[in-house]
This record gives C-alpha cells, sequence and structure tokens, in this order.
C-alpha cells in the first residue's frame, strides 16, 4: 500500500509537471534550438510513462528507464530527456530512502553533467523547459549556474 499511494503522488506530480512545461517550452530556453527543446521534451515524456513501474527497489523503473535509452534511433537529446527526467525520480526517491535510488540517482547526474557538458547545453535551459526552480536543479546536479552556454 505504501509503493501504491508513492507511486500514484510521483503520477499525478509528473503529470502536473508535464502540463507545466508544455506551457514553457517555447520561453526561455534559447540554448536549445526547437527540435532540440522537441525532443527534450519527448524524452521526459517517455521517461514519465516508466513511473507506472516503481516498486520498492526501483527495479521495473530503472530497467524502463534505461530500455528508453537503449531505442533505437533516440537522439541525443531525447536521451538527455529520459535521463534528466528519471534523476528527478530517483533523487526524489533516494531522499525516501528507496533502496537502489541512490545508486541509480548518481548514475544518471553523471551521465546528465557529461551530456551538457558535451554538448554545452546549460542546466537552466533544460530547469526552464520543465518549469523547475533552476536552483534546486544545479544544486542537485552539482552544477554552477551559467556555466556551458551556448
Amino acid at each position: 500500500q505504501g509503493c501504491d499511494s508513492i507511486r500514484t503522488k510521483l503520477i499525478f506530480i509528473s503529470s502536473a509537471l508535464l502540463v507545466a512545461f508544455l506551457g514553457a517550452c517555447t520561453s526561455g530556453a534559447s540554448a536549445l534550438t526547437r527540435q532540440e527543446r522537441v525532443e527534450f521534451l519527448e524524452g521526459v515524456t517517455r521517461a514519465i510513462a516508466c513511473e507506472t513501474e516503481i516498486d520498492d527497489d526501483l527495479q521495473g523503473y530503472r530497467d524502463c528507464i534505461n530500455y528508453a535509452l537503449l531505442d533505437r534511433g533516440t537522439s541525443a537529446t531525447k536521451q538527455l530527456g529520459v535521463r534528466f527526467q528519471g534523476w528527478i525520480i530517483a533523487d526524489l526517491m533516494m531522499r525516501q530512502h528507496a533502496v537502489g535510488a541512490a545508486t541509480f540517482a548518481s548514475s544518471l547526474r553523471e551521465q546528465i553533467r557529461r551530456s551538457v557538458r558535451d554538448r554545452s547545453i546549460s542546466i537552466e535551459a533544460l530547469c526552464r523547459l520543465k518549469a523547475m526552480p533552476c536552483r534546486n536543479v544545479i544544486l542537485g546536479l552539482g552544477a554552477q549556474s551559467g556555466r556551458s552556454k551556448r
């Protein structure tokens, strides 16, 4: 019953964020092209679909995220969206002491850091697309504000 309650809350939160960032997709994300914004949000949406797989140890969720990342034809920007949303949920679950969440969150965090550094995309642009408080995202990812701009 506890997992069902957490799962329901996460799905509700993700659905609300989905509505919020769809409205934000044309504002404040100048570091990404229009096509990159669309691809990033497609990746986020794909990761949100994985939230139905959350269980006690996150194994189902982790498998779903990893499968989405391996999907042939997925652009690097869409993969970044999957990782970004995956990290948000894994980080949240880590704070709730879910088994395996800390390792998964750490892995996704490192992949996101590498991707934004290699592609010169700012963390600010990503969190604005998700309509999230940038300060919290930057602190969570351990990135510096304005570190990499395109």
